[in-house]
């Protein structure tokens, strides 16, 4: 079980296990206070069940992304079926293509 204890001289909220074996959230904004109460007074749940429920599903949403990588397969399976020029790429290479040789 949780404890919820919240100090309003130094506008915080801290979460604590009722062992009191460090597990403290502190929150330093008074904006971010305000909208855990407010969702937590709309829901009509707990401070620590809105938490709980908005991490959670934060932690979903990056797991499902998908990475730079696998979101690239298909662009880097495209180019790779092309045929290779064994053209050499370097300074030369570009200077011509933009017709600057010899400058």
């Amino acid at each position: 079980m949780f404890e919820l204890v919240y100090l309003k001289l130094q506008k915080a909220l801290y979460i604590t296990r009722e062992s009191c074996k460090a597990m403290v959230i502190h929150l330093k904004d008074a904006e971010v206070d305000s909208m855990v109460r407010a969702l937590a007074k709309k829901r009509g749940m707990g401070i620590t069940a809105v938490i709980k429920q908005a991490v959670g599903r934060e932690l979903d949403r990056e797991e499902k992304k998908t990475s730079l990588w696998e979101r690239t397969a298909d662009l880097r399976a495209h180019l790779n079926s092309f045929p290779a020029t064994g053209e050499k790429v370097d300074k030369r290479f570009y200077d011509e293509l933009w017709g600057q040789e010899d400058e």
